[in-house]
Formats: structure tokens, C-alpha cells, sequence
């Protein structure tokens, strides 16, 4: 059995990785989609780690590490679209007249 030393030492740069993407000061949407593609691996890798490490029984104090940062992740990825004021004007000026003639 791994102990929560090694553990650390062996996840911490993905960890780290994904805590310097979430502070970025870009939201996610507007970075390349590599990187995007990142968060995803990584958002996906911290809740094994953190699973993992709640199995094992580490420390208080790492599984509320990772449990933070994979609700920071969740929340980046998972958040609504940005709101767009293109959209509004779309939907007046095109979208619902169509909708309305074919009705």
C-alpha cells in the first residue's frame, strides 16, 4: 500500500498543473482547445486521486485539498455559457420570426 507521501510526491504537478490553469485569469472557454482538453484529464484524474485517497484513509487535510480543487474544476467546466447579447438580438430578429412564420 502506497503511503500518503508517496501519494502526494507522485499526483502533486498534476495538482499543481490544474491549480495554476483554475487561477488563470482567462476563463475556460477562452483558452486553446488543448488546454481545454487538459482541464478535462485533469478534472477527471483529481476525483480518481481524490477517491483513491479518501479510500486509503489519508489525511483530513488532503481530501479536503482535493476535494476543493475538483469543485473548482467541476465548477470551471461545468459552468453555464457566457451570456451574450448577440444571442438576444439573434433570437428577436431572426430566430423567433421564423419560428413564428412556419407556426
Amino acid at each position: 500500500m502506497i503511503t500518503q507521501d508517496d501519494f502526494v510526491r507522485a499526483r502533486r504537478a498534476d495538482w499543481d498543473e490544474l491549480d495554476n490553469i483554475l487561477a488563470g485569469e482567462k476563463a475556460l472557454h477562452r483558452l486553446p482547445g488543448q488546454t481545454i482538453s487538459r482541464v478535462a484529464t485533469l478534472y477527471r484524474s483529481i476525483c480518481s486521486d481524490l477517491m483513491r485517497a479518501r479510500g486509503a484513509g489519508f489525511g483530513a487535510d488532503l481530501v479536503a485539498y482535493l476535494d476543493n480543487l475538483a469543485a473548482r474544476a467541476h465548477n470551471v467546466i461545468y459552468t453555464a455559457p457566457p451570456y451574450r447579447m448577440a444571442a438576444v438580438w439573434e433570437l428577436f430578429s431572426r430566430d423567433f420570426p421564423r419560428t413564428l412564420r412556419r407556426r
